[in-house]
């Protein structure tokens, strides 16, 4: 109700409005109107090179895969926006930290200290900024309605063959029904952040959409499993093929298993890693001989350098990048 009545002036400027259409409900990070024309910003805090940098891919036929969950989330504002204020024109923006900014002050940095509240909530209290401190924005809105359009134009999405409006429908469909989605499994379980010990009394996402997809019980999790095969690309491959367990794979797997090269390639370190599964080795692999040769390659004395950065979104000195690296200390260690 707020919104819709902060919306009725020409000119407004809103932090996190809310948006209601149909069953789908949004809060934009800043709203502007200025009359018939609507411009939300998406504030993330990643970085951009303004002078390089593109959300497509080199073919533009898709999105670089760091800026996709972005790109969809605000494409999901947009359309409820646009359905909930059918009357005016949306433009839409991501804000994002600009690598290509050079801070122009010293100090910007510390003008933004964070604390805790007494409810141990985060604050920033900003401090008061001057005109030089304004000099130079270090923030850029990039505009992304090309972006949105391709999305809602040519998006299939893998897991259920639909557009991106039915894609919508389908959520919130379930979500209203409270219905289960059934689980899509893959390569990409590996990084699933729901997995947890099977003997804790938490419930576990990963190995729950295992059991449901596979009709596996918690001993099928003692044996492992292709998710643990280093740096196998193919994987997807294996699972769709029923091969879901390291002792099911066979030399068919593997391609140019035979090497002129004395050190272990990866294929063959791969196929060692399951030759020792089915075999039940547990015993360390060392390949002593290629460190011998490695280590006779070697100048004495050795210097080991290792250097402590940070990288601030808001640069501490005139000069710099925002995030861009600052050595603030190195230690230098000789090996005689």
């Amino acid at each position: 109700i707020q919104t819709q009545k902060e919306l009725k002036k020409d000119f407004v400027i809103l932090y996190e409005p809310a948006f209601l259409y149909k069953d789908l409900f949004v809060r934009v990070d800043l709203l502007v109107k200025n009359k018939d024309l609507i411009m939300i910003h998406e504030v993330k805090a990643k970085s951009y090179n303004s002078l390089k940098d593109s959300f497509f891919n080199a073919k533009r036929d898709g999105f670089i895969s760091k800026w996709k969950p972005y790109l969809y989330d605000i494409a999901f504002q947009k359309y409820v926006v646009t359905n909930s204020l059918n009357d005016l024109k949306i433009h839409s923006y991501l804000v994002l930290t600009d690598k290509s900014a050079i801070c122009t002050v010293d100090g910007l940095n510390q003008k933004f200290p964070i604390s805790r509240n007494n409810d141990n909530r985060i604050e920033v209290n900003v401090q008061k900024l001057s005109d030089d401190d304004l000099l130079q924005n270090l923030l850029i809105s990039v505009s992304v309605d090309d972006e949105i359009n391709f999305i809602y134009e040519n998006t299939i999405f893998e897991d259920t063959g639909l557009n991106f409006y039915d894609q919508i429908n389908f959520l919130s469909d379930m979500y209203k029904k409270d219905e289960k989605i059934a689980p899509q499994i893959g390569a990409k379980c590996s990084k699933c952040e729901f997995k947890t010990d099977l003997n804790t009394e938490l419930r576990s996402g990963f190995h729950e959409c295992w059991k449901e997809k596979l009709n596996f019980n918690d001993n099928d999790f003692l044996k492992p499993l292709v998710l643990e095969l280093w740096n196998y690309r193919e994987k997807d491959n294996l699972i769709s093929n029923g091969k879901y367990f390291l002792e099911n794979i066979t030399d068919d797997d593997f391609k140019n298993l035979e090497s002129n090269s004395q050190k272990l390639t990866q294929q063959q370190r791969q196929y060692l890693q399951v030759k020792k599964v089915k075999e039940n080795d547990d015993s360390v692999y060392f390949d002593k001989e290629s460190l011998k040769n490695e280590i006779a390659s070697w100048t004495f004395p050795l210097h080991c350098i290792d250097f402590e950065t940070m990288a601030n979104a808001i640069p501490f000195n005139k000069g710099l990048h925002p995030y861009e690296n600052v050595a603030f200390q190195f230690s230098h260690h000789i090996i005689y």
